[in-house]
């Protein structure tokens, strides 16, 4: 996961010459997030400044709605998601706004809805490890084992040490979130 955000953070700093105050504190709230994966819980405040600065913030919408989604804060990422979508439709991080729908859909119990956005989460961005196995969950909720599977082996393709427990503990999951998604991830075959 640091490695994933390694990369996104290299991206983004590419894009330094034009940053606005906003987009600063956004990024103050980014390597919060890289120190320390559990400051996704004290970087709320980063995002929320950086809307009140500018509500349209596709950079505070897209990285708060995964932190949002993460602690598992379900309507307000999505809310947060749909709002990034809809401000910078066609940004190449958009894939942050689909894993946020993704895992707050999963918790939600919409399994159909949380596969569709893993799959347009894939779309953006299909070398990240983290998409497919947003896919897993609810594909495994659905019943359709095969396909879960399928998703289970590009896991592991794109990260061979991926684990159920490894990637619960590095994002410190909230338990409403950590154990259906563990439990869906487990029955799938993702290892323990």
């Amino acid at each position: 996961m640091l490695a994933q955000l390694d990369r996104i953070e290299t991206e983004i700093r590419t894009l330094q010459g034009r940053l606005t105050r906003m987009e600063l504190t956004v990024m103050t709230a980014i390597d919060d997030l890289k120190a320390d994966l559990t400051a996704f819980f004290t970087a709320f405040d980063a995002f929320e400044r950086a809307l009140a600065l500018s509500p349209s913030s596709s950079f505070a919408l897209l990285f708060g709605s995964v932190a949002l989604a993460w602690s598992a804060e379900a309507e307000r990422a999505i809310d947060w998601a749909e709002r990034g979508l809809r401000v910078s439709p066609r940004d190449q991080l958009n894939y942050m706004s689909y894993h946020a729908l993704a895992v707050s859909h999963f918790l939600r119990g919409r399994y159909e809805e949380a596969a569709n956005a893993a799959r347009r989460a894939i779309q953006y961005n299909p070398g990240f490890s983290i998409s497919h196995a947003l896919l897993v969950a609810p594909l495994a909720k659905l019943g359709r084992v095969d396909e879960a599977r399928a998703a289970v082996a590009q896991v592991l393709a794109l990260q061979p040490s991926f684990s159920v427990s490894g990637f619960c503990a590095a994002i410190a999951l909230p338990t409403t979130l950590a154990g259906p998604l563990a439990e869906a991830w487990r029955e799938a075959g993702l290892p323990s």
